[in-house]
């Protein structure tokens, strides 16, 4: 979850709509409420597509077609992190097998999803994270 660009999506939101009731600032404020929802709208496809792409994958798949299907990662790492950069996973939470891990985060909600690849750069496990 981007907390902060959450709030200033939001502060962006409100302020363009007090804009709009300044006669002045109107085209600013609409410029502001446009863009805003522009952003939201191309974040929100962005997700739905990731969503269904990772939904549809199945064990097995070939990373070059997992990136072409689902878009490229927030972050790629060798498996040995865990959802936040820099904390390493305890050795119980290890993946064997696993030698690149790309990682998909969501912008509005705490939720995350991993998708773990072997040598032969096959996916051999999605682990989906989320703090709801």
């Amino acid at each position: 979850m981007n907390t902060l660009g959450t709030l200033g999506l939001l502060v962006t939101l409100f302020g363009g709509a007090i804009l709009l009731t300044l006669k002045r600032a109107r085209w600013i404020g609409a410029a502001m409420i446009i863009g805003a929802a522009t952003f939201t709208v191309v974040i929100v496809l962005r997700e739905s597509h990731r969503h269904q792409e990772i939904s549809r994958l199945v064990h097995g798949a070939r990373e070059a077609d997992v990136l072409s299907a689902v878009g490229p990662p927030d972050r790629t790492t060798d498996g040995s992190e865990w959802v936040e950069a820099g904390f390493p996973r305890s050795p119980g939470e290890s993946i064997p097998g696993c030698v690149r891990e790309h990682w998909y985060y969501t912008f509005y909600y705490p939720y995350a999803q991993a998708l773990c690849f072997d040598s032969k750069h096959q996916l051999i496990r999605i682990t989906t994270y989320s703090s709801w």
